[in-house]
């Protein structure tokens, strides 16, 4: 579920501006999964803590809340931005969301029997030493007990820290209650909040090597190495950034067909428009590409080239070049209009961006814990 940079703590965290006002939501697996603080408005300016893996969507803070906003709704260039964390979402195919928290005093009755997970963050805005001995209980009153939990607590900037937390719940009845407990805090000001999710899949988290239940000593500061029994853990150096190459010959020149012989692009009929109100480009043709600059809604594009899809799925529109870099839109009929587009020539995907073999490689299963293997232990 999250990745840390190794350069932490920063002088400060990075910053962006919301182009357009945006709720926030509890994980960007669940796009629909608003959280109960009042929408960021348009020009707001949020500090901006991590990132999805395909960078599509940041993990912001506004105020005293921190969520998932879209990528596509930055009005600023995120093509550079340095986010602390990299974020594996959960599983859509298992889990559902059902509210959040934003203080430790918050019970939730279950209405969904079976298996959950919380997840969740506390903001520390002042650093005391005294904080060395909070922790954080997740309360079970009726059926149901957590069965594995873990943490990550590490310092953002010189005045900050930040601490994530997962706990798997199962056996619940209807009409069990969830609460926390948050003790021995010394009065620090502190952000909180959680997500509560119904998870279908229970046997996909490993419970064996779980260090805590239900009970997280919080205050003790926890790195990224040292956790083990969630899906929650991987390197940041170890995950894969696509470089930005060059995918396609600029239109108007020949370009290969799959006989060998060329063919010439004809941008100059291909013309579309942006539907979204603000639709981020990419460095290529996939997300797994970062994010580079943005269009929005109105504007006229100019279909340089496209890239189809060989599931049959939606093609990638080349739109231009900023310096070396390309910039691609989905082609999806929900983000933008084109016409003519027939008349390229329908390209390849590129390869998938993939590891350097001669590094360490960073496998994770569908909701197992992370595990990281390296030359030593081949």
């Amino acid at each position: 579920m999250t990745a840390i940079d190794s350069s932490l703590p920063y002088p400060d965290l990075p910053q962006i501006t919301v182009a357009t006002e945006v709720r926030l939501v509890a994980d960007p697996a669940h796009p629909m999964a608003y959280l109960s603080a009042d929408p960021v408005p348009a020009g707001a300016a949020v500090e901006v803590l991590g990132a999805n893996r395909d960078a599509a969507w940041l993990l912001v803070r506004h105020e005293t809340t921190l969520g998932w906003m879209p990528t596509i709704f930055s009005r600023d260039n995120v093509g550079s931005l340095k986010a602390a964390f990299v974020f594996k979402p959960l599983d859509t195919q298992c889990t559902q969301y059902h509210g959040d928290a934003t203080d430790a005093e918050k019970v939730w009755t279950i209405t969904e029997p079976g298996a959950a997970i919380v997840q969740g963050a506390l903001y520390r805005t002042e650093l005391t030493e005294q904080f060395s001995d909070a922790t954080l209980t997740l309360n079970v009153d009726g059926n149901g007990a957590a069965v594995a939990a873990d943490y990550v607590h590490t310092q953002l900037t010189p005045n900050s820290a930040v601490i994530f937390f997962t706990f798997a719940i199962e056996e619940l009845a209807a009409e069990s209650r969830l609460h926390f407990t948050l003790s021995n805090t010394n009065e620090e000001r502190i952000s909180f909040q959680a997500a509560l999710f119904s998870n279908s899949c229970p046997d996909a988290i490993n419970t064996q090597s779980s260090p805590f239940l239900n009970d997280l000593p919080i205050g003790q500061t926890r790195q990224l190495a040292e956790t083990q029994a969630l899906p929650i853990i991987a390197d940041r150096d170890l995950l894969p950034t696509p470089e930005s190459t060059s995918t396609v010959s600029p239109a108007t020149e020949n370009v290969g067909t799959d006989d060998g012989s060329s063919a010439t692009t004809n941008a100059i009929d291909v013309q579309g428009e942006v539907l979204l109100a603000i639709l981020s480009t990419r460095t290529g043709p996939s997300f797994d590409y970062p994010a580079n600059g943005w269009r929005l809604q109105g504007d006229a594009l100019r279909i340089l080239a496209r890239v189809c899809s060989e599931s049959g799925g939606y093609e990638w529109y080349l739109i231009g070049r900023e310096g070396a870099e390309e910039q691609w839109v989905p082609g999806l009929p929900a983000f933008v209009t084109v016409t003519n587009v027939d008349t390229l020539i329908c390209l390849p995907p590129p390869p998938t961006p993939a590891l350097d073999p001669n590094s360490a490689t960073l496998l994770v299963a569908n909701d197992a814990p992370a595990k990281i293997v390296t030359d030593d232990a081949a």
